[in-house]
């Protein structure tokens, strides 16, 4: 039958392939093939003359290549020492080197790709922000920019610094909110400095003003204030940052507290910042 029906019917009994194992009756039978018949035998002298036709049809010698003379002595070959100095130099040759002179770029000028790389270069960061009866806010830094809250440390030490504030234990009646940048993981949404700076200064714009914030950790007063703030390498006095209002204090994170002659001196401006 035909190779459509068949596979119109093998379709109708649900079967994808059939193979049969033994003949069927009536089947007809394919007709076996002789070595021959597969590879067809080539006589060597016929291909021979063929070859030899065609090459002196398009003026090519067909004679092989002339034997070396045995009075012209043999080239020397070169030793393993200075072998291995030829495939050294082959290598490092084979090195491409690119000639950035042709690009005419003047002394400490750079391409439009690295400043296309440089001005979208990606920020990221995560903070827990908790909001204290009205007295002060607490902004931390969390130590991994894709953490969706705080860590088990990270509690602990936030819970024990305002029991010693006096605040009892507000971390576990009240659950810190959280922002995290970027926000949405979208290609096409810018992520850098600038535009992480207008998130920040939104999030903070669309909650009530506090007399009085902490930022445990530099990212984000650093990117209200448009530099860079190094609290474990220096003492910070109280400023007031772009979008916030009252003072606010920057120390180092809980990831950076490591050292405990750190949390000695964050602790007292703590004290001396807060009520």
């Amino acid at each position: 039958m035909l190779e459509s029906e068949r596979l119109a019917y093998l379709d109708a009994l649900g079967i994808s392939q059939f193979v049969a194992r033994e003949p069927l009756d009536g089947a007809p039978s394919l007709p076996l093939l002789q070595p021959e018949q597969i590879w067809p035998f080539v006589d060597s002298d016929k291909k021979e003359a063929e070859l030899e036709t065609t090459h002196l049809n398009k003026g090519v010698n067909p004679k092989p290549a002339a034997e070396p003379d045995p009075l012209k002595p043999e080239p020397k070959l070169p030793s393993e020492t200075e072998q291995g100095r030829v495939e050294a130099a082959t290598e490092t040759d084979a090195t491409p080197v690119l000639d950035l002179t042709k690009l005419g770029l003047k002394e400490g000028q750079s391409t439009p790709t690295e400043r296309k790389i440089s001005s979208t270069r990606e920020t990221r960061f995560a903070l827990a922000i908790v909001d204290v009866a009205d007295q002060f806010r607490v902004v931390v830094e969390l130590a991994l920019p894709d953490a969706p809250g705080l860590s088990a440390m990270e509690h602990r030490m936030l819970s024990d610094m305002l029991q010693l504030l006096g605040c009892g234990d507000w971390l576990s009646n009240h659950a810190p909110r959280t922002f995290q940048w970027p926000i949405v993981n979208n290609p096409r949404i810018a992520k850098d400095r600038s535009a992480a700076r207008d998130g920040l200064m939104g999030f903070f714009a669309s909650s009530a003003p506090w007399p009085k914030t902490l930022f445990l950790g530099p990212q984000a007063p650093s990117l209200l204030q448009q530099t860079e703030l190094n609290p474990v390498a220096e003492t910070l006095a109280p400023v007031q940052l772009d979008g916030l209002t009252g003072m606010t204090l920057v120390l180092p994170s809980f990831n950076q507290m490591q050292d405990w002659t750190l949390k000695r001196r964050c602790w007292q401006q703590i004290q001396a910042f807060l009520p």
